[in-house]
């Protein structure tokens, strides 16, 4: 026994002790089968002297166990208080805990705290799938033998992470958490020490400890909720892993015990550096059971990796190492059956032990080398021994198959190694004498060969293993590091040898060093909190051990007996024997054995048969094999052998190598270390390796012994606690005070053993209130003391404490009820007053309304007689007054007739006469106006028919193509000297490129030479300032270079557009030629009057062509309207041949020349139709014209065009010259186009060989045609009343020879081309050269010219609005000016809603080149970042509404610049202005940390910008059909492409900036979470009281918050994205992950909170729920709403009756259809964690058990903490459609502050 500094007290009374054991108290009763057993005491103990003389007090205590069964425990007072603990022998029996302390997590919280509480509490939480609780320091794990992967997922790895101790349930990861802060927090490094027998669990807890170091540090580096993968770990930390299958493939098997028992001990430490980082490992092995090879018990296996070589090794690799089934090797099939383990697939284990070979750096053909040597020691164990005869010699064949293979794959001779097994040398001091062993013997050294192998190949593993690490570079620099040791249990079988001893020595230490390590921290605890202490004697194991480890103890014996040649067992065991026998009380000789011995160990007294004790220890192979398997041709055996242990230098006892080499090799053999040895050397080291960190401790429990799950047998587990030690832990925290209350947590529990009067009269210290509670129930002051933090207490002081609260709520019930009682009487009593007061005054109402009813009865009669009296006297009144007006009436009618027949006749007769005087009248004045008319008419066609036959005559002549031949050459000249002149223009512009570009680069030098003497010469840097200046002044001079080399380029393109429209105008003539001659040869027949049909067609035709074209007043007017109203008539009688109606008829004289007119009319129709433009222009009357017509004269319906004198030439002859003319146009226009197209072709190889020395970018200025869209003077809108794409007068638009033929001028084609019809304006046009300079036009272009504006509206504005004006031209205009007016609304109510007044062409080319210099001015986009973004003003939703247009204002401003960059070439610079404008923002929202306003307005305007670029790309491409094959150009579509990318880039910048903003906001909401959801008490009525300390709700000052500021977060965020008008559909993702993120929070805070399960509590989070869920009705969110049903389950679980029902299956189904959302194991946990409230009955285990057996057989996926959104997961995330557009709105807020000139000059000229 030693002595340690615990508290002891004054042995208590006996009385005081009685007085614990009253009627109806719960006990412990020990049981045969479960250990312990549950009991009610039936009596009050009974005393009575007896003995001599009465000294002794015999007591005598009935009680009734739960089986019940009535037991009498019979004792003394001598033996109660000789009694250590209560369950000392002869004591009373142990008190039992109350119901509050059953299955709490930490044993060490117990009031009562001894073997049956520990056995009963870690028996109630395993029944509920509890398997860790702790004890102290120590956690103790029970094997559940069931895989449990929601206890080990990587939520419950950041559910732990960063925790402390005791915050969550006990667990695995809260020790290895624990270890990790506690070597960050002290500096120090720390051990977990895991231990437990075979089958307890160990190899999975080590595995597991590790995998969380892995993953906990791999998490790290990323996002909290960043799932971790294989991906997010480093090399080392997969290394890390990868140590374990192979560990347990080469040093687990399976035994009775365990499927995977370790057979060895291991310490692996993990490496950190000063980051905290996992850089490297090491791994330390210990006694490996190197005899399984050769043998293993029934039904047990070899170790893994051999079953896995036969199962997996591929059919080549197999049969070249000539393996088999494993049932085909002796060393593999002694254990009978089939040797498989139940759901292990082998093969599949090799192809995982393989990969993690490769992953610590072994390669793929070192790997075949193991598996060499694995199968030459198979191949060893099937070599035969035979005995020779009666010698018995070891004898074996030649031939035999096993040594012939084994000797070819370990490289070896077969002879020598078969002489070697079955002989044996004699070394003498003058020879070698070689003698035969028996086969036995042979035998043992077949085995031992093949056991010395397989421990060399192991501790070459474990040596790889180590190099890949820990290299020499991580040795050196690691900082600190954590140990887990994963060791063998206490083993105590039947038959134990000198494993069984080691591993028992081993544990003997560790549990030296483990007593030692809790008093020490019960010790600092004490000082600590500075309670006084004093001695007491626990344990002590240190005799036991100097036993097994002294000089003369049982090791060194052995190491002695080894070394001697006659050593045997016998002789060994002999001298432990002599040695100890009755002189050591540690150890005992066996009464029945002379071949064993028995050592006492602290667990249990072992008996050890010393067979195989000499062998085990030497464990060595005869030196000629050693010397045979140095020389073998097999490289890799070399290696092993020289890896083994004993063949260290290192691994002598004494540490120190030989003095020289000569005593070296003398007394190789005598100092080569024993296996004992070398065991005691590597414990030693372990050991001062321990006492050098701080220890952790896990105590792996096998729940039974049948490896069944969940299946708890208390033998087999109390005999394991009492040998791991825990309950020598609790011994020692009993002896001195066990229970510690902090000071908060006492109050809290037992303020209401005080009246309320005294909780806070005057005491403001929480202590100071704990020592009143004290003080008045607990006498004995040496029962408690008060540290600084804590309240310390004796074994049994809580529960009292626990029964007088009981008794105080009790009478504080009684008295609620008493109360309550009264105020249901009283309010009875008044109820019942209350309604016989009533009853009295409705009986004496009803009474006074019956007489008042009576009396209104007696009234009302009287009154109804006096009516119907009245009544009858009226009738007849009435009656007689009627009678006397009918008579009236009908007197008055007869006289009014007679007068009314009289006027009538008097007002026919002067109507009649009227009537025929004015008929008279306009017969004669309507013969008058005929004749007038039609004399008229025919002399008006007359004078039409010579006019126009003049005019046709001059249009035909050959001077009129000889003039257009003339033109066209000298247009084919002109174009060849401007195609020179550009050339050379180029050239020089391709000189002055270069020599900017020098001049650029050496101003570049300039400028880094400046940049590197900046730091010595400060004056320079305005030079430095000015030379940028001047860089940016050559830019801007090169880029002007461009925009004239672009100009010359759009020249030759016009020139293609010009001859495209020329062969338009030749098909057309063609077909005015076709239409021509049919009309002549129709004419060339018999001179008649056409039918009356044709006549109606002329009419027709004539009417629409002036109805389309009204022409001026001309001399010939009055003959043209003659005419027309001639053909009025003739249409009007057309349904028959007689005319002799009409006034025609009458005059024959007229008859021919007016049909003659007629036909000449309807000939030269369509040539008169295009003379407009020579006899005034476009319609207004001209001077020199005659007045209008009279009256009488104008009322013609139609107008046409009075006819000039023409040559008479017939229509056949004229045909004939045009098309002959028309033909030689053809052919000249041919040649031409062939003629410019090889000037092209030879421009552009120029041009390309002048551009080899560097590709051109985008906006690189070469001599390549680089597309700029410039808009050309575009005609206007058409109209269709011409017949399809025609002008107002039935023409399609054309190009002149210069440019385009102005939309309404009423020019022909056929006009135009000839010549006729030429103003001085028209001739002007025709001359002008298209430069991009205003100069060129005269004062005639410019006054004959009206631009349309709606035409040269370009860039954004006209690409978005080009649908629209399209539908607007063609929408039926009546003229070609009026469709362009229409489109020009349609575009500039797209712009601003206001019509601009007209521009000239003049004004359009000087603004394209205002436009494109203002692109190109640096300080645009500056004034666009600095004033749109980064200071400007953004608007709050606090303050003031806004619009749309004023929230995505900057995005409108920002794409008509962007836009109209990229019409003009300049992608790049868009793409580069974009990058600006992203950057821009992101800093923008990164100043302002993320604010919830400035994210929520750029993300708003990021989006308009993508759908304004978006709807001009598409507007472009629909608008650019026409010329599309002009305009696919290389350079063309390397703008689309960057347009595109440029989208994508904008597309990702948006999607980066709401991902960042929407973690923020999550993070910001979090702390909000749990406060508002789980710990806010809305419901007055259902407080619960676990929440905060009472004393702190009156002086806590932190800041509590409510759900009522969730919501209120939660609505802010909402009003801004609404606010910011941000796409609805992103609303309803951002704030369904919102709510995601509160559901996931809350639930798993809920379900891993301790003590916070109570169905008040629910209520709560039931309540605060539904405000969520509210909410989010009121916003239409019924997709976030879902994300919360799982909490609000959770919380009717809580809610839901839990007392035991009638039938528990049906329970159990109702109880999972009410939370069908929830897995089993969340069921089953929210059920193990529930706080019973008080008076509240206790859950009952049958629910638990049939929940939790539940949980286990479930076959769907089952979690335990639900997965939030990893920040990294953004597959949730679909970015909003661009929503569709009318036009980019020219719009700046008026309430800015800045001026923006630039910005209102680049609207100016949109």
């Amino acid at each position: 026994m030693a002595s340690t500094n615990t508290t002891t007290s004054a042995a208590p009374s006996l009385a005081s002790t009685l007085a614990l054991y009253s009627r109806g108290t719960r006990v412990w009763v020990p049981d045969d089968i479960d250990g312990w057993l549950g009991a009610v005491v039936a009596a009050a103990p009974v005393t009575s002297p007896t003995g001599a003389g009465g000294s002794e007090t015999s007591i005598t205590l009935t009680v009734v166990t739960d089986r019940n069964r009535e037991v009498t425990v019979t004792t003394t007072a001598s033996k109660q208080a000789a009694a250590k603990d209560d369950m000392g022998a002869g004591a009373l029996p142990p008190l039992r805990n109350p119901p509050m302390l059953e299955g709490t997590e930490d044993l060490t919280s117990l009031s009562y705290l001894h073997e049956p509480a520990v056995l009963h509490t870690i028996k109630t939480r395993y029944s509920q799938h509890a398997i860790y609780t702790y004890s102290g320091i120590v956690l103790i794990a029970m094997n559940p033998f069931q895989r449990v992967p929601q206890l080990y997922t990587p939520d419950v790895v950041r559910a732990y992470a960063g925790k402390r101790r005791g915050e969550l349930e006990p667990h695995l990861f809260a020790v290895a958490e624990d270890a990790f802060r506690g070597m960050i927090r002290e500096k120090r490094d720390q051990s977990i020490i895991v231990s437990g027998e075979s089958g307890a669990g160990k190899t999975v807890s080590a595995k597991y400890i590790m995998r969380y170091f892995a993953t906990a540090d791999a998490g790290d580096g990323a996002s909290s909720d960043a799932s971790v993968s294989d991906e997010t770990m480093s090399e080392v930390e997969q290394q890390v892993l990868a140590s374990n299958p192979i560990m347990e493939s080469f040093g687990n098997a399976k035994t009775t015990r365990n499927d995977n028992s370790s057979r060895f001990g291991k310490y692996i430490e993990l490496l950190f550096d000063k980051h905290t980082k996992i850089i490297g490992a090491r791994v330390r092995t210990y006694l490996l059971e190197r005899s399984r090879v050769v043998y293993q018990p029934e039904t047990e296996r070899n170790y893994h990796i051999f079953y896995q070589l036969c199962a997996g090794a591929p059919a080549a690799e197999r049969k070249e190492l000539s393996l088999g089934p494993h049932s085909n090797f002796h060393y593999l099939n002694q254990g009978g059956g089939n040797g498989i383990v139940p759901g292990v697939d082998d093969a599949q284990e090799f192809d995982i032990t393989q990969r993690a070979l490769s992953t610590i750096g072994i390669s793929v053909s070192v790997q075949w080398k193991v598996f060499r040597l694995l199968a030459a020691i198979l191949h060893l164990g099937n070599v035969t021994v035979q005995s020779l005869g009666r010698s018995d010699e070891a004898y074996i064949a030649d031939d035999d198959a096993a040594i012939v293979t084994a000797s070819r794959l370990l490289g070896v001779d077969s002879g020598e190694f078969r002489k070697w097994i079955v002989k044996k040398q004699i070394t003498t001091r003058f020879e070698k004498i070689v003698t035969a062993v028996p086969a036995t013997t042979a035998v043992t050294i077949r085995d031992s060969v093949a056991k010395f192998l397989y421990a060399g190949l192991f501790e070459w593993l474990v040596e790889k293993t180590n190099d890949s690490l820990c290299t020499d570079e991580i040795a050196s620099s690691y900082q600190r590091f954590i140990g887990v040791l994963d060791i063998y249990g206490f083993e105590h079988f039947r038959k134990n040898s000198f494993e069984q001893f080691c591993i028992n020595y081993a544990n003997e230490k560790l549990q030296q060093e483990f007593t030692q390590h809790v008093f020490k921290l019960e010790q600092d605890e004490y000082v600590k909190e500075q309670i006084s202490w004093s001695f007491i004697d626990f344990n002590d194991n240190a005799p036991c051990i100097d036993l097994i480890e002294g000089k003369l103890g049982i090791l060194a014996l052995l190491d002695e007996e080894s070394r001697l040649p006659s050593g045997s067992d016998k002789s060994y065991v002999d001298k432990l024997y002599s040695h100890f026998d009755k002189k050591h009380k540690f150890f005992s000789k066996p009464r029945f054995s002379n071949a064993s011995f028995i050592v006492h160990h602290f667990a249990h007294a072992v008996e050890y048969d010393v067979e195989g004790f000499i062998d085990k220890n030497k464990d060595t192979v005869p030196d000629e094999l050693l010397t045979l398997f140095k020389e073998a041709k097999f490289d890799f055996l070399t290696d092993v052998i020289d890896a083994h242990k004993i063949n260290k230098p290192d691994a002598a006892p004494n540490g120190r190598a030989a003095s020289s080499p000569g005593m070296a090799q003398s007394r190789a053999k005598a100092t080569k270390p024993t296996l004992g040895s070398v065991f005691k050397m590597s414990l030693v080291e372990l050991m001062d390796t321990i006492h050098q960190t701080n220890v952790s401790y896990i105590r792996c429990i096998k729940s039974n012994s049948e490896k069944k799950s969940f299946m708890f047998e208390p033998q087999m587990v109390l005999s394991q606690l009492r040998a791991c030690g825990v309950l020598e832990t609790i011994r020692i925290s009993t002896a001195g005070y066990p229970g510690r209350w902090s000071f908060d947590e006492f109050v809290e529990r037992y303020y209401l053993l005080l009246p309320s009067r005294d909780w806070f009269g005057g005491v403001r210290d929480i202590k100071q209130l704990c020592g009143k509670v004290l003080a008045k129930h607990i006498s004995d002051t040496d029962k408690y003391q008060m540290g600084l933090t804590k309240i310390f207490f004796r074994a049994g002081q809580l529960a009292f404490l626990e029964k007088m609260r009981a008794e105080r709520l009790a009478a504080c019930v009684i008295m609620v009820q008493k109360n309550m009682r009264c105020f249901v009487a009283r309010k009875r009593y008044l109820r019942l007053r209350a309604a016989t007061i009533t009853l009295q005054r409705m009986s004496r109402g009803l009474l006074a309304r019956r007489e008042a009813r009576r009396q209104r009865e007696e009234r009302a009669a009287t009154k109804i007689q006096a009516a119907w009296r009245a009544c009858l006297a009226r009738k007849a009144y009435g009656t007689a007054q009627r009678a006397v007006l009918t008579i009236q009436c009908a007197w008055r009618s007869c006289v009014a007739r007679r007068t009314l027949r009289a006027l009538r006749r008097e007002s026919a007769a002067l109507r009649v006469q009227s009537v025929w005087r004015m008929h008279v009248a306009r017969k004669e004045y309507a013969v008058e106006r005929r004749k007038v008319v039609l004399a008229q008419s025919c002399i008006r066609r007359y004078l039409a028919r010579k006019a126009l036959k003049q005019l046709k005559l001059e249009a035909r002549s050959v001077n009129h193509f000889k003039e257009i031949s003339y033109r066209l050459e000298n247009k084919v000249i002109e174009l060849t000297q401007s195609l020179d002149t550009k050339e050379k223009m180029v050239k020089q512009l391709n000189e002055q490129v270069r020599s900017l570009e020098a001049t650029v680069k050496q101003w570049r030098d300039k400028a880094e030479a400046a940049v590197a003497s900046e730091r010595k010469i400060a004056d320079q840097l305005a030079d430095t300032s000015g030379a940028t200046r001047e860089i940016e002044m050559a830019q801007a001079n090169a880029k002007g270079l461009t925009s004239q080399l672009n100009a010359a380029n759009d020249i030759i393109k016009t020139k293609d557009v010009e001859i495209g429209s020329l062969n338009e105008q030749l098909t057309k003539l063609r077909e005015d030629l076709a239409k021509k001659a049919q009309s002549a040869w129709s004419a060339a027949g018999p001179q008649t009057l056409p039918p009356a049909s044709s006549v109606q067609n002329v009419n027709v035709v004539a009417a629409a062509a002036a109805a389309a074209a009204p022409l001026p007043q001309t001399p010939l007017a009055p003959m043209a309207a003659a005419a027309a109203a001639a053909a009025s008539p003739a249409a009007a009688v057309s349904g028959s041949n007689n005319v002799g109606g009409s006034p025609l008829s009458g005059s024959g004289t007229l008859a021919p020349a007016l049909t003659s007119a007629m036909s000449a009319v309807t000939s030269l129709l369509p040539s008169a139709l295009g003379i407009q433009t020579a006899l005034g222009g476009t319609g207004s009357p001209k001077a020199g014209t005659l007045p209008s017509t009279p009256v009488a004269m104008t009322a013609s319906p139609a107008k046409a065009y009075p006819p000039r004198p023409t040559k008479q030439l017939s229509q056949q002859e004229q045909l004939i010259l045009e098309s002959t003319k028309f033909n030689a146009l053809q052919l000249e226009i041919t040649k031409l186009k062939q003629e410019l197209e090889q000037e092209r072709e030879r421009a552009n190889r120029a041009a390309e060989s002048q551009s080899h020395a560097r590709r051109p970018s985008v906006d690189t200025v070469q001599t390549d045609i680089v597309w700029r869209q410039v808009a050309p003077i575009a005609p206007g809108p058409l109209s269709p009343s011409g017949g399809g794409s025609v002008n107002g007068y039935g023409y399609p638009p054309v190009l002149s020879g210069h440019g385009f033929v102005p939309q309404g001028s009423g020019v022909a084609p056929s006009l135009l081309s000839s010549g006729i019809g030429e103003t001085p304006a028209g001739k002007a046009m025709r001359r002008m050269r298209r430069y991009s300079s205003a100069e060129v036009w005269s004062s005639e272009m410019k006054s004959a010219v009206s631009v349309d504006e709606g035409s040269l509206m370009h860039g954004s504005i006209a690409m978005l609005n080009g649908n629209a004006a399209a539908a607007a031209s063609q929408s039926g205009s009546p003229s070609g000016a009026g469709g362009a007016m229409s489109a020009r609304g349609a575009v500039e109510s797209g712009a601003n809603g206001r019509h601009s007044p007209p521009r000239t062409v003049e004004e359009a080319l000087m603004e394209q080149e205002h436009t494109f210099s203002l692109l190109q001015d640096p300080k645009l986009e500056q004034e666009i970042i600095d004033g749109l973004i980064r200071n400007l003003v953004i608007p709050k939703n606090a303050t003031q509404d806004a619009s749309r247009r004023q929230i995505v204002f900057p995005a409108h401003v920002i794409g008509m610049y962007a836009i109209k960059m990229w019409q003009h070439g300049m992608s790049s610079n868009m793409s580069t202005l974009l990058k600006h404008v992203a950057t821009a923002v992101d800093d923008r929202a990164t100043y302002a940390n993320f604010d919830d306003e400035v994210v929520a307005f750029w993300l708003s305007n990021l989006l308009e910008l993508d759908a304004i670029l978006k709807s001009a790309a598409g507007a472009s491409a629909a608008a650019t059909v026409a010329s599309a094959a002009n305009r696919r150009t290389s350079i063309y579509m390397e703008g689309e492409r960057i347009l595109t990318k440029t989208r994508t880039e904008l597309e990702q910048v948006f999607t980066s900036l709401y991902l960042q903003w929407l973690r923020i906001v999550k993070k910001r909401l979090t702390k909000y979470v749990i406060p508002c959801v789980i710990e806010n008490q809305s419901l007055p009525g259902f407080v619960s009281k676990d929440s905060a300390s009472l004393f702190k709700k009156f002086v806590s000052t932190q800041q509590s918050y409510t759900i009522e500021n969730l919501l209120d977060s939660v609505s802010t965020v909402w009003r801004v994205m609404k606010y910011y008008y941000l796409d609805d559909s992103l609303i309803r993702t951002s704030m369904s992950e919102l709510f995601k993120m509160i559901g996931v929070t809350a639930f798993n805070h809920l379900i891993m909170r301790k003590n916070f399960a109570t169905w008040k509590r629910g209520m709560q989070i039931q309540y605060n729920v539904s405000r969520l869920t509210e909410w989010c009705s009121q916003h239409s969110l019924s997709e976030a709403a879902l994300h919360l049903e799982r909490l609000m389950q959770a919380a009717k679980l809580l809610q839901l009756n839990k007392a035991t029902p009638v039938n528990i299956e049906l329970y159990i189904e109702d109880l999972f259809d009410v939370c069908f959302l929830l897995s089993p194991t969340q069921i089953s946990k929210l059920m193990s964690i529930y706080t019973v409230a008080d008076f509240e009955n206790p859950i009952s285990p049958d629910i638990l058990r049939a929940v939790a057996s539940r949980s286990v057989s479930s076959e769907r996926q089952d979690v335990l903490l639900l997965e939030a959104t990893a920040d990294a997961d953004v597959s949730w995330f679909v970015k909003p459609e661009p929503r569709k557009l009318m036009g980019v709105e020219k719009y700046l807020p008026p309430e800015l502050d800045m001026d923006f000139p630039r910005i209102t000059l680049l609207f100016k000229f949109a």
